[in-house]
């Protein structure tokens, strides 16, 4: 790797380790930062927590008329039967079209309390409602606004521009402006009704993952999806990323869940690719000894020693020894089974130093 991008790795891992190592503390200087702009902040739970929350923030008993730019609608909201939301799509949208618009926000600043949104399909239309809500997941904060710069930075693949298209950055209420609101010198005539802006910190488990000083290392990830690239356990299967199986089995309702040990073949391609340095094969070996210790299965085995030697794993190929290996580590995947046997290329693209 050359060393210029091994050193834009080495400071995005920093700004990444700066923030979740004293997230708490972060947290707390945002919401004062973003209080004393006048942006109103709530700390939200978990889902359920989140669908009250929006629920109690109607004002009327139906039909209010809402409009949603979020990844995945919660389905207590998205389901909702008691007609309470009346939905209204984005590219519908014109003034007065809606009285709440739902943005899930990108990324948080800590240093001066804003929020900064990256290629919105709403984008356009935030002038248009008088009352905006924010959901931002506290995982996605950063301390210092030219930080932002460098998560952005490293998001982007190389065939890609260098920042996105759209970037807006909310710093405090803005004004709402109807399209009947003219140009004038005299400000008496001008629409000045501000925007009302509340902002959700979201915890929705994270809060649970950093509570493990190992795998709190997982929180360092951007989303910027290279892991799921590479992996080909999830192109067979379309199940979990790299990122998103250590993250899986932290949560105490999944820790006796074994769907890690045939998820993954530890081939190392999605550490190769991640832009921030996470181990992820760490993580994912410590993850597979922390199931077997809770299931007291399999215990006699050491996860590391199985996968210690990949180097000789790759002098496998075509082998009985590799037929046999596959078997017993994947003979009740088929998928992934099917794939490393008729695949010619490396068993595994890494060697790691691990204890024997």
């Amino acid at each position: 790797m050359p060393v210029e991008k091994q050193i834009v790795r080495n400071r995005a891992n920093l700004v990444r380790h700066n923030y979740i190592e004293e997230m708490e503390k972060h947290l707390l200087a945002f919401e004062a930062a973003a209080n004393a702009h006048d942006l109103s902040v709530h700390w939200i739970i978990d889902e359920s927590a989140l669908v009250d929350f929006v629920q109690n923030l109607m004002p009327k008993s139906r039909f209010n008329k809402v409009c949603f730019d979020f990844g995945k609608i919660p389905d207590g909201i998205k389901n909702d039967n008691s007609g309470l939301f009346q939905f209204v799509k984005i590219e519908d949208f014109n003034d007065n079209s809606a009285e709440y618009l739902f943005v899930e926000a990108d990324y948080g600043i800590v240093e001066n309390g804003s929020i900064a949104l990256v290629n919105k399909r709403s984008g356009d239309v935030f002038n248009k409602v008088q009352k905006l809500v924010l959901l931002l997941n506290i995982n996605n904060l950063v301390v210092k606004q030219s930080d932002l710069e460098l998560v952005l930075a490293l998001k982007q693949r190389e065939n890609e521009s260098f920042l996105p298209h759209d970037i807006k950055i909310i710093t405090s209420p803005f004004h709402y402006v109807k399209n009947e609101t003219f140009i004038t010198s005299d400000d008496e005539k001008v629409n000045k009704n501000d925007v009302s802006v509340t902002i959700l910190l979201y915890d929705n488990g994270i809060t649970e993952i950093m509570e493990n000083n190992v795998l709190r290392e997982s929180l360092y990830c951007i989303q910027c999806g290279r892991c799921s690239e590479v992996c080909p356990v999830y192109k067979h299967t379309n199940g979990f990323t790299p990122i998103e199986l250590v993250k899986h089995n932290s949560f105490y309702r999944n820790h006796l869940d074994q769907n890690i040990f045939k998820s993954t073949t530890l081939c190392g391609y999605c550490e190769e690719v991640c832009p921030i340095d996470i181990p992820l094969m760490d993580l994912l070996v410590a993850e597979m000894e922390m199931v077997n210790a809770r299931t007291n299965k399999e215990r006699n085995i050491d996860t590391m020693k199985i996968f210690a030697k990949r180097s000789k794993l790759n002098k496998m190929n075509g082998s009985f020894r590799r037929i046999f290996f596959l078997r017993k580590m994947y003979g009740k995947n088929k998928k992934i089974h099917n794939y490393y046997k008729t695949q010619n290329e490396n068993f595994y693209s890494i060697t790691k130093t691990s204890k024997e």
